[in-house]
C-alpha cells in the first residue's frame, strides 16, 4: 500500500513544481514592493501548497489510475463509437489489433447485418450485454458485446466467447 509520503516525494522530484513556485514567489515579492528575493516565504508557501495538493489528489485517485490502465492489459477490444457505429478511439492491446486490421466501424468488425441488429439492440436497451454472440470475420473470433451510452457516444467492450460457451448455446 502506498502512503501519501510516497506521492509527496514524487511531487518534489518534479522540476515544474519549483519553477512554478519560483514564479509565484517572485510575483508576490514584486507585488509587495520588495526585491524579487526580498523574502523567502512567498517561495516556500506555494511550493508546499502545490506539492501537497497534487500529492493528495494523486493519492485519492490511485485506484482510478489502476482501473484506467485496465484496457492496456486486456486483450479484448475496448473502444468508443459514435451513434452510427463509427469507432472514434480506443485503448490497449485490443485497440492495437483493431487498428492493425484496418477496422473503423462496427460494420467492419461484424458485418452490416449483424451491426444493424446490434445497434438496434443498443438503442433499445441503452446499457448491458448483447443478447446474441457476434462473430467477427475480421478478427476471427466470436464476442459478447458490452455497451453503455455515454452522452451521444457508446462505450463498447468485447469479451471473447470460448468454444465451450458456443457449444452450450448451440
Amino acid at each position: 500500500m502506498k502512503f501519501i509520503t510516497e506521492f509527496l516525494f514524487n511531487e518534489f522530484k518534479e522540476v515544474k513544481l519549483y519553477f512554478l513556485s519560483a514564479l509565484i514567489g517572485a510575483a508576490i515579492n514584486s507585488l509587495q514592493g520588495h526585491d524579487i528575493f526580498g523574502a523567502w516565504e512567498p517561495y516556500l508557501v506555494p511550493l508546499l501548497a502545490l506539492s501537497l495538493t497534487k500529492a493528495l489528489s494523486a493519492y485519492r485517485h490511485r485506484e482510478r489510475d489502476l482501473i484506467a490502465r485496465m484496457p492496456e492489459v486486456r486483450s479484448e477490444p475496448v473502444f468508443v463509437t459514435e451513434a452510427d457505429g463509427q469507432i472514434m478511439l480506443g485503448a490497449g492491446k485490443g485497440w492495437n489489433t483493431i487498428t492493425t486490421a484496418g477496422i473503423g466501424s462496427l460494420g467492419d468488425l461484424f458485418g452490416a447485418e449483424a451491426t444493424n441488429r446490434l445497434l438496434d439492440e443498443m438503442v433499445l436497451r441503452q446499457e448491458g450485454q448483447s443478447e446474441d454472440c457476434y462473430f467477427s470475420p475480421a478478427m476471427g473470433k466470436t464476442y459478447h458485446v458490452h455497451y453503455c451510452m455515454e452522452g451521444e457516444n457508446w462505450l463498447v467492450w468485447l469479451s471473447a466467447v470460448s468454444s465451450e460457451e458456443l457449444k452450450v448455446s448451440a
